[in-house]
């Protein structure tokens, strides 16, 4: 299996704070938010998966759709069943109002897993991380996830959120500094509110 080439758009969120707006056709700029998203992981990796209960959204877009792992509930439900949907070791994962992608990012990130030193434990994800928080979206999650979320979860340790799962776990963490160089400060910011929305519209250039 090839390290790298998948990429998966979370797509379940509920939006009721948009003031009544679906975030799955949502505009920015004119154009629709998953679109942009889509388009823009295309011009990295050429297998997207979306996790996503309604799949008629993303017709037409050269994307494959999952829905989301049963037993599993938010984030982590989509993640894990994209995870055994990739051809790629490493999954990348971004929201579906997320408006900005990096490039630059992606190489940085490619290159920390690449650069793991020999003997270390294999690493479950490379993520931005701000102390003991880290940021679980634009990161890399790796394939043998699931199996680890299902043993858990048979074991009576079941996990509600992707932070939770790899709590204690073996992380790749790029810290702020690397962050911002490596990427604009505005990687992370999602759509969540119509405020969101003006201020997005007032910043992205299209």
């Amino acid at each position: 299996m090839r390290s790298f080439g998948s990429a998966c758009v979370l797509a379940g969120g509920k939006g009721f704070r948009l003031g009544g707006r679906d975030k799955l056709y949502m505009e920015l700029g004119g154009e629709r938010l998953a679109w942009r998203v889509v388009r823009s992981l295309q011009s990295r990796f050429d297998d997207i998966i979306v996790a996503t209960g309604r799949p008629e959204s993303f017709a037409g877009m050269g994307v494959r759709t999952v829905t989301d792992e049963p037993g599993f509930q938010g984030p982590l439900a989509g993640l894990l069943s994209a995870l055994r949907a990739t051809t790629s070791l490493w999954l990348y994962l971004i929201a579906v109002d997320m408006p900005r992608f990096s490039t630059a990012w992606v190489d940085l990130l490619e290159a920390r897993i690449g650069e793991r030193a020999e003997g270390a434990p294999e690493p479950l994800a490379c993520v931005a991380s701000s102390g003991a928080f880290f940021e679980p979206f634009q990161a890399f999650y790796h394939f043998a996830l699931p199996d680890i979320a299902s043993k858990a979860a048979s074991s009576g340790d079941p996990h509600g959120s992707i932070q939770a799962l790899l709590s204690g776990r073996p992380l790749l963490r790029i810290g702020d500094a690397d962050v911002l160089a490596a990427c604009a400060p505005d990687l992370f910011f999602s759509v969540n509110t119509p405020e969101d929305l003006a201020a997005a519209n007032d910043t992205f250039q299209f």
